[in-house]
């Protein structure tokens, strides 16, 4: 969509990072990371904005009538007069900018903005060996994603620019785990993790504006999803022991954790008006000028909610050498997570035997029969060929 006659819209990108690690004294040792990310690309889009003269309310080039909705008559010369224009319409038609590609009635409006992306990322962990049977490691990790938008390329309504978001995303993760041989065939390790993530969309411009949607021309304004945030907070809680033998070994162990989502979508909270050239002066122009859309929607309300949920998991793995060339893994997991509950009872859903069941404890029943077993294999054809197969059933937890 670039003018040929232009030069191309510049693109900049830059990566860069450090590392550094070493050992802190004696059985301690550390490494720390860091990278960055700075992207600034340009975006073209093209765009079909109205002819200024009409928005001016003068339509006596076209050849049919702007018909007058108080009256049903045609506007005298096809001209509405100023004094009947409606303020807000008036608002919303100043939104359009001026066609800057003549020749068209369409896409006759080019643009470039820039796309900006801030990416940081930290990492930290220290290893100690207190004796030479046991081991704790300490991990913690950040990351922060920041993008202006201009367009909104996900959930955007118009090609037009000045209707933008911001999409953070604010990541910390701390892991702490212990490793402890207890034997020369039994080892047990216990792990501990919390993590929070923060991902807010927001508009990006101090004019927060209506959706408005429009026949034949671009649509004008944000988006309706706009904004929202989630916040996840996890804790996770996961022990097992491996007992380990020259042709085979045995691991067991399970996890316990627990999940909160906290997260609001102010969906339709600015509106939306949609307009059409069917109805009233049978223009969609003349109808935007007068304030008269086709059909209009807003919603409101609070749409905070927090639900929780608790995850627990059990395996067990058998890890067999059968022969020289072929070994066998076979195991078993299973999986349960309880079903989400909101804090504040905000919630309803319809019951299966009919009827709306208001704040109910769980939105839907738990399954307790989330069994998952898995089997692999790997024969040694010739000296230097393996073959490889698998076969499992997973399960993901909800969030």
């Amino acid at each position: 969509f670039d003018p040929p006659e232009q030069s191309i819209p510049p693109f900049k990108y830059h990566h860069f990072g450090a590392e550094i690690s070493g050992q802190i004294k004696e059985g301690t040792f550390a490494v720390a990371r860091y990278w960055g990310l700075r992207v600034r690309q340009s975006i073209t889009r093209v765009a079909s904005v109205p002819n200024p003269i009409f928005m001016g309310g003068d339509f006596s080039s076209l050849t049919y009538s702007i018909v007058d909705p108080e009256t049903g008559l045609p506007f005298p010369n096809n001209v509405i007069p100023s004094d009947r224009f409606s303020s807000k319409g008036v608002g919303l038609a100043s939104l359009f900018p001026k066609p800057n590609r003549l020749g068209s009635d369409i896409q006759n409006f080019h643009s470039v903005a820039e796309l900006r992306t801030f990416a940081d990322a930290f990492g930290l962990r220290v290893d100690h060996r207190t004796t030479l049977a046991d081991e704790t490691s300490l991990e913690y990790q950040y990351s922060s994603d920041v993008t202006d938008d201009p367009f909104n390329l996900v959930t955007g309504i118009t090609n037009l620019p000045g209707f933008g978001v911001r999409d953070g995303l604010k990541k910390q993760t701390f892991r702490i785990t212990n490793r402890h041989v207890f034997s020369s065939v039994f080892l047990n390790r216990v792990g501990l993790s919390f993590g929070y993530l923060r991902q807010p969309r927001t508009i990006d411009s101090s004019n927060k504006t209506s959706a408005v949607v429009i026949s034949g021309f671009s649509n004008l304004g944000h988006a309706t999803n706009v904004p929202q945030e989630r916040k996840n907070r996890t804790f996770e809680l996961s022990h097992d022991v491996s007992w380990l033998h020259p042709f085979k070994s045995i691991k067991f162990g399970g996890s316990l954790g627990y999940f909160n989502f906290d997260a609001f979508m102010d969906f339709l909270s600015r509106g939306q008006f949609q307009f059409t050239g069917g109805s009233f002066s049978k223009n969609v122009l003349a109808n935007i000028l007068l304030g008269l859309p086709t059909n209009a929607i807003r919603i409101k309300g609070d749409t905070d909610r927090k639900f929780a949920s608790w995850t627990a998991g059990l395996y067990v793995q058998h890890d067999w050498m059968a022969f020289r060339n072929l070994d066998i893994n076979v195991g078993l997991r299973w999986d349960y997570q309880t079903p989400f509950s909101e804090s504040s009872s905000r919630v309803a859903n319809f019951s299966p035997s009919g009827g709306l069941e208001k704040s109910p404890k769980s939105l839907y029943p738990g399954d307790f029969n989330n069994w998952g077993p898995r089997i692999g294999l790997a024969w040694g054809v010739l000296p230097n060929t393996v073959v490889r197969s698998g076969y499992g059933i997973f399960f993901d937890n909800l969030g």
